[in-house]
């Protein structure tokens, strides 16, 4: 019996300021799929993720993560840090009022949002933006909260497939419950990209977390998919008119 794949996703759009001409820094786009699963062959269920990703990408047979943990992991790819370095061990799972092991809570206490990706990318001069789950522990009574160097912030507070929850720039943003996760990050990415992208503003879009998983009617990953397609499509209006001026 085939079994739909859970694929989990989270946001990060990072563009640099329009105002900015000729600046010849990369755009980014950066995907991380997560809970794939080597004996489970789940990239088996996921054929356009393989076709668009795997198949027309490039694949790396010889890899290591250090910290396949959750929270950890995700505290890695902001602060580019190891978990004994960044102290984040696990979810937040041995908190307790005289030691925090990991999640929303150790992370700030630390100071770690003081440094990370987005405060490096917004003092180089990029406008970042993110959409999706960000740490562990981050919840509708953290919506107030928004961490340092995000000009542009939906960060999930509660983790619902229908109907979940925002921060919107500090904001709580509840959707109602035939709200389905996916479809509104998606329209929320292309939305935001077809504002705020220009000819003359190279970007960097990260997806690398955010709870996900199928549409009930589709066992496939179609819907991440079609995200993935609406970035193409305008990457691919933006080069042909750059092209042919």
């Amino acid at each position: 019996m085939k079994m739909p794949a859970l694929f989990h996703l989270f946001a990060v759009i990072l563009l640099l300021p329009t105002t900015i001409r000729g600046d010849d820094r990369p755009n980014i786009i950066f995907l991380l799929t997560d809970d794939q699963d080597v004996t489970a062959n789940s990239l088996n269920y996921m054929p356009y993720l393989g076709k668009l990703l795997r198949q027309d990408g490039m694949e790396f047979a010889n890899f290591f993560v250090p910290t396949g943990l959750c929270c950890p992991s995700r505290a890695t790819i902001i602060r580019g840090q190891y978990c004994h370095n960044t102290k984040i061990y696990d979810l937040g799972d041995l908190n307790n009022s005289t030691y925090l092991s990991g999640g929303l809570e150790k992370f700030v206490q630390e100071g770690l949002e003081d440094s990370t990706i987005a405060t490096l990318l917004t003092d180089a001069g990029y406008e970042t933006a993110f959409v999706g789950k960000y740490l562990n522990g981050y919840k509708d009574g953290s919506a107030s909260h928004v961490p340092a160097g995000w000009k542009h912030w939906m960060g999930m507070t509660a983790v619902h497939y229908y109907g979940p929850h925002f921060s919107q720039n500090g904001t709580l943003y509840k959707t109602n419950d035939s709200v389905y996760q996916t479809d509104f990050i998606s329209q929320w990415v292309h939305n935001f990209l077809t504002r705020n992208v220009t000819l003359q503003s190279p970007f960097s879009y990260t997806l690398p977390r955010l709870p996900l998983t199928l549409l009930p009617h589709l066992h496939t990953d179609m819907p991440i998919c079609f995200l993935i397609l609406r970035l193409l499509a305008i990457l691919r209006t933006i080069l042909m008119t750059t092209f042919s001026k």
